[in-house]
């Protein structure tokens, strides 16, 4: 059988499509041998319009199927960016909606991302004010977010402090950004991303920060964002942050760890949430080259005093609230919570510092409250007193007065931990620590254990009696017969003679039937 012939005008046809394909893939694809050069050109001609904007790419243009974008070796620099480098780029789309004009990538994969940039602190204005984020374009497909992934990200920042004689260096190592669609919400926020990198400041120990969080995305300008993050910074060490001896810093920071967290909430782009900061071990000496620096108005002496109130511990909460573009913190508030933890007097001078009236106004109050000098004032009488009764009497003060339970634990173990040869101040922290332990905190097995030191290590205080009778309560309000049967018998062989041998046969005879 003759196969069939194709007429001169189809095959005229087919050879005009198959020029036109060779002349499109010549052009647009990433393997193209003259992809090279058409980059070139393309970016030779860019600098004569923009001399300020360099880039080059060693290829770029559609993969091997026609739903795919590729580059590779995509270098770029422009004002205020020394330099950007992207080792490769995939971006897969999808082709259906490209018919009727919508982009639609089902998802973006970025590897090998490198950003280094100086900034000039002195250039920059001082004081900056908010500006309309524009809508993302209409073309775009918002019902339908690619999958992103980038990893790693490398980022070096060096900041030109005119302060310090050596610039402030910041870099974000082994980074990576992860978004997605999920199904884990219902809450009308499917779109879910991480970030998280190492921050290392001034070529100090590295210290894990993560953004967790969801969004909707169907509203992405800042006006009618919906969204939930949080944000976390551990093991920061303090010492990064004074690293290049400012001169306008009064201390340099010689330990000390920050722990940052940040919880935010946004609806219709109102914003709420919550920020915390903690500080533990932090000690300072002075910058001998600083001036008579101050720092919020307080010179070297009032800070050494804040740091060894807690023993270089610093705990700060604040709510914030306003908009995105706009976030409120009240910071009067922030340090009107630290009077309990700095005193009266450093509280009103940190307020007046602040250039705000309601500040000012609330630090008025605070100086002429005789409930908050009644509160505040006996920071400075601890202060005041010999070094080994000041952790008791602070343990104290955070457990009448601000009712700040756990640090006032914190307090009586510095006690014994520091001047375990004070034996009345010793067995006072440990019998006060029980209690909170018990009453306040609810942990019981940490009561008995402050209760068991005190008769391990003191033995023959005269409190002794006391301690294991508290033990005694404890365990049988357990309902711990067993536990309390055995404490009983061990409290009539130690303190036969003691006040409370009476409440021990009485506790006996309770418990007796229900120990076999």
């Amino acid at each position: 059988m003759q196969a069939p012939r194709l007429s001169k005008k189809t095959a005229r046809r087919l050879l005009v499509a198959a020029a036109v394909w060779a002349i499109l893939w010549l052009l647009t694809a990433f393997d193209s041998p003259l992809n090279p050069w058409l980059l070139r050109r393309a970016a030779a001609f860019q600098r004569t319009i923009e001399p300020n904007l360099e880039w080059s790419c060693a290829r770029a243009g559609i993969g091997k199927l026609p739903n795919r974008l590729q580059a590779r070796d995509l270098r770029l620099k422009a004002p205020g960016l020394e330099s950007l480098t992207v080792e490769t780029v995939m971006i897969k789309y999808r082709l259906l909606p490209l018919l009727i004009g919508r982009i639609s990538a089902r998802s973006i994969r970025v590897t090998g991302v490198r950003v280094q940039t100086t900034v000039d602190l002195a250039a920059m204005p001082a004081g900056t004010t908010p500006t309309n984020v524009p809508p993302p374009p209409a073309a775009l497909d918002l019902a339908r977010l690619p999958n992103i992934e980038v990893t790693p990200i490398t980022v070096s920042l060096r900041l030109l402090d005119p302060a310090s004689d050596v610039p402030i260096e910041i870099r974000l190592t082994n980074g990576n950004i992860r978004a997605s669609i999920t199904r884990q919400r219902t809450e009308g926020l499917p779109y879910e991303f991480t970030a998280q990198a190492n921050l290392v400041v001034n070529h100090r120990d590295p210290a894990p920060l993560l953004l967790h969080g969801f969004l909707d995305p169907h509203s992405l300008t800042p006006a009618e964002l919906d969204l939930d993050a949080d944000l976390s910074l551990d093991q920061f060490p303090m010492t990064a942050l004074t690293a290049t001896r400012p001169r306008s810093v009064p201390f340099i920071a010689e330990s000390g760890i920050l722990t940052v967290r940040l919880g935010l909430c946004a609806r219709d782009g109102r914003l709420s949430g919550l920020a915390s900061l903690r500080i533990q071990d932090m000690t300072i000496r002075e910058n001998t080259g600083a001036d008579n620096a101050r720092f919020i108005t307080l010179p070297f002496n009032a800070w050494q005093f804040l740091t060894r109130q807690r023993n270089g511990t610093v705990e700060a909460e604040t709510e914030i609230h306003g908009t995105l573009l706009q976030p409120v913190v009240p910071i009067g508030k922030v340090l009107q919570n630290q009077a309990g933890n700095v005193g009266r007097n450093l509280t009103v001078r940190m307020l007046e510092a602040i250039p705000l009236d309601a500040t000012r106004d609330l630090a008025n109050r605070i100086e002429t409250n005789r409930t908050a000098i009644s509160r505040h004032d006996d920071i400075l009488k601890i202060a005041r007193l010999p070094e080994f009764e000041q952790h008791y009497e602070r343990g104290r003060h955070y457990e009448r007065i601000l009712k700040g339970y756990p640090a006032a634990v914190e307090e009586f173990k510095r006690q014994v931990e520091r001047f375990p040869t004070q034996t009345n101040l010793a067995v006072q922290a440990l019998m006060a620590s029980a209690l909170l332990h018990h009453k306040e905190l609810e942990e019981s097995r940490a009561a008995l254990a402050d209760l068991r030191r005190i008769l391990d290590d003191y033995p023959s205080h005269p409190d002794a009696d006391n301690a294991l009778f508290e033990m005694i309560r404890i365990a049988e309000n357990q309902r711990d017969y067993p536990e309390t049967d055995r404490l009983c018998r061990e409290f009539q062989q130690r303190f036969p003679g003691s006040e409370f041998a009476r409440n021990i046969r009485d506790t006996l005879a309770r418990v007796r039937r229900f120990v076999w």
